[in-house]
């Protein structure tokens, strides 16, 4: 990748997991392993997996695959209560320029009734058969363990690649504080300050390792080992963008999933994507926040946006675990462009010549 330049990892990091395998949770036998399918070396089916991080560019991420790529999807799609949709048979709805399946997968009910209608299979209707392109939710251990897993009757079990965006906690944390403000503005609700969210107790620290360990409880403490089975999941079954590398992640994730998504033949609406990736996305913040060291503490201020430095310390304290398993994503990004190299070697050598539609300009934040 000539003129690509990775993002650095914390060597005190890397050093620290090395030689550090333990057992991983059984649920993630329904995915495939990383270097099987960068590689090209597994020859069995499966459907892609977008692990939604709340604000980590996941609704970018649902715009890009849903409008720029027009790949159905399963996600979010709601519907009221009395409508035709919520009948389980499997329909194909256009909302937002994309197409969707009448599913939720926010939900463990709706994971429930998606595992229920078979929708990682080839779906069979009166109106033709159906097939989706890619699976969207925030609930790990829901898709791995229910709407992926093995049923005795099937011969061909499908399973589930899985991509991530990882960003900054730090970032992330207060992106998601002002995102709550605005929606509490939008509903008319008090809002409160950013001090008084992160030490409030039902506050969720740490939230990556929580949901690869499955320690969503919040009286659950999250330990080194919790730490050690998170970056042993992510090595193994999840390939890694990152929010702050969104251009050459998105390049990744489309030549990954080149032949599945059928990209030789697929029509790329390049003008989406610039908007997508670095003016238009989806869920900005209206709030630019950034950092001022020189304020003790958030009294100091009136100023919106400007987070103080015990604030900025208490959001780092509380999300240690996450913020080194952020720091081994850097090294795994990296590490991962070797898969990636050699994947695209062997798309050459069968005359799979991809065309990179990704539009070059300049990185955008979020």
């Amino acid at each position: 990748m000539a003129g690509y330049n990775p993002p650095n990892a914390s060597q005190q990091v890397i050093d620290l997991f090395e030689n550090e395998n333990p057992l991983i949770p059984p649920q993630y036998s329904n995915l495939l392993d990383v270097e099987d399918y960068i590689s090209g070396g597994n020859e069995q089916k499966y459907i892609p997996f977008f692990w939604h991080v709340y604000r980590t560019g996941g609704g970018t991420m649902a715009q890009l695959l849903g409008e720029c790529l027009q790949l159905t999807l399963a996600s979010s799609f709601s519907f009221p209560i009395d409508s035709k949709f919520v009948s389980d048979v499997p329909r194909i709805i256009r909302y937002d320029n994309a197409k969707y399946m009448n599913v939720n997968l926010w939900t463990r009910v709706g994971i429930q009734r998606a595992k229920s209608m078979a929708i990682v299979h080839e779906v069979k209707t009166d109106r033709g058969e159906i097939w989706i392109d890619a699976v969207i939710s925030p609930d790990l251990d829901g898709i791995t363990a229910t709407l992926f897993s093995k049923k005795d009757t099937d011969s061909s079990p499908m399973k589930g690649a899985m991509f991530i965006l990882s960003r900054n906690p730090i970032e992330r944390e207060i992106s998601k504080f002002f995102s709550t403000q605005q929606q509490n503005t939008k509903s008319g609700a008090r809002n409160f300050s950013l001090s008084d969210w992160i030490n409030a107790p039902i506050y969720s620290d740490n939230t990556m390792v929580r949901q690869l360990v499955g320690k969503s409880d919040l009286e659950s403490d999250i330990s080194m080992n919790d730490l050690l089975v998170a970056k042993e999941v992510l090595r193994r079954k999840c390939v890694i963008g990152l929010l702050q590398e969104k251009q050459e992640s998105w390049r990744r994730i489309q030549h990954l999933f080149h032949d599945r998504w059928n990209m030789k033949d697929r029509k790329i609406d390049t003008v989406c994507q610039d908007r997508m990736l670095n003016w238009g996305w989806k869920n900005r913040n209206n709030v630019k926040a950034f950092i001022d060291m020189t304020i003790g503490d958030e009294l100091q201020t009136k100023e919106e946006g400007v987070i103080d430095k015990t604030t900025y310390n208490t959001i780092a304290a509380r999300n240690q675990m996450d913020l080194l398993l952020y720091e081994y994503t850097k090294h795994l990004f990296v590490e991962q462009t070797r898969l990636y190299e050699d994947h695209e070697v062997s798309l050459s050598v069968a005359g799979n010549h991809r065309t990179d539609n990704t539009p070059v300009v300049s990185n955008g934040t979020e």
